[in-house]
């Protein structure tokens, strides 16, 4: 089997390409640019996504696609319409991808996309499913120390350790249930803001410094500020309902929360 990955210069791209390789799966790397990629793996350079891009090369014998590639985490975007040009890369680019890809026999397409695309919040005890219609809301310190104003914060949000979504990723390139289907992904150990703080200072071996601060005048002091985007998504509850790629493809995270947050942390250092 031969696994077409795009995006594989990024944060997901080069593990998922890793544990790919480890397993002595065919990689065909696709990038913007030349680099290094994991040993034994085939390498086309496509410099720009959108409706125009022709992918025939990138394709070649490819069995399975796992399309990672996409305009994020843009904080000073200097284009003129920043909305239309998420649109040609993610949408247009995506959907000429898979259609080049449906054309030449690919077996299996694999999309993988930020819970975004569902909203930005859910209420507590009603989490995010594969159900839910899309309603995307945009486009898309601990460590010194710092008294953080968030002890009085009691929200609940789901969290995926990057080497768990590689281990989804990888099962569902070949289970054959997954065809065709939807999965929300998560560590299933879904966790408050406070109670996440004081894990991360464990595992970086320093104190949490928590003060109580009522979400009330977090939220006022956000919108005075012009920062209620960045205070809801400290405070405000995020949660998916994972149990469904759990259910059909009897897939289970191999990392706990605590594992995940300890290796993430030892990576940094």
């Amino acid at each position: 089997m031969k696994v077409m990955v795009t995006g594989a210069n990024g944060f997901v791209g080069k593990l998922l390409c890793a544990a790919l390789h480890t397993q002595g799966q065919a990689i065909r790397t696709v990038t913007r640019s030349a680099s290094a990629q994991p040993d034994g793996s085939e390498q086309v350079v496509v410099s720009t996504i959108d409706c125009a891009t022709d992918w025939s090369v990138a394709l070649q014998n490819v069995d399975v696609v796992i399309h990672l590639a996409a305009r994020v985490h843009i904080m000073n975007d200097a284009v003129i319409d920043p909305l239309a040009e998420f649109r040609k890369v993610n949408v247009d680019g995506t959907l000429n991808l898979a259609q080049q890809a449906a054309k030449v026999g690919v077996k299996r397409f694999i999309f993988v996309s930020s819970v975004k695309v569902n909203g930005e919040q859910t209420d507590l005890a009603k989490p995010f499913t594969e159900d839910n219609t899309a309603n995307p809301q945009d486009a898309y310190v601990l460590a010194k120390g710092i008294p953080l104003p968030f002890a009085s914060v009691k929200n609940l949000r789901s969290l995926i350790y990057v080497e768990n979504l590689v281990d989804a990723l990888i099962l569902c390139t070949t289970h054959p249930k997954a065809a065709g289907q939807t999965y929300l992904v998560s560590d299933g150990e879904d966790i408050s803001t406070p109670d996440l703080l004081r894990k991360l200072s464990i595992a970086m071996g320093k104190p949490a410094k928590l003060l109580p601060c009522s979400p009330i005048f977090m939220r006022l002091a956000g919108r005075l500020f012009g920062r209620s985007d960045q205070i809801e998504k400290l405070i405000g509850s995020l949660q998916v309902d994972s149990s469904k790629i759990r259910r059909e493809l009897g897939w289970n995270p191999p990392f706990t929360l605590d594992e995940g947050l300890k290796a993430a942390v030892s990576e940094r250092r």
